[in-house]
């Protein structure tokens, strides 16, 4: 068991060398990367990230992440990483 005692969430806009294309997105000239850190009250870090074409919606999920998701999980006493990820497993969000 341990402690969360920060998140923080940023995202960035990372263009591509040469652009890209498919029948989805239409030309892919950049890709939005979504970058996450967790630090527990013992000091270790975790990180983690997952990027979304075209950069579509990148600052929503951010700012899904660093307020209510973050709120959410820091809110718990004591937080149960294993507990979160049952909780989570049946969600689009892992």
């Amino acid at each position: 068991m341990f402690t969360i005692k920060s998140i923080a969430v940023d995202h960035f806009r990372i263009p591509l060398p040469l652009a890209s294309a498919d029948s989805t997105h239409g030309e892919i000239a950049h890709f939005g990367l979504i970058a996450g850190w967790l630090t527990d009250a013992r000091g270790p870090e975790g990180r983690d990230y997952t990027y979304i074409v075209d950069n579509i919606a990148a600052a929503a999920i951010r700012k899904f992440i660093g307020q209510d998701l973050a709120t959410s999980i820091l809110a718990s006493a004591q937080f149960l990483l294993k507990a979160f990820v049952r909780r989570c497993a049946g969600t689009s969000i892992l």
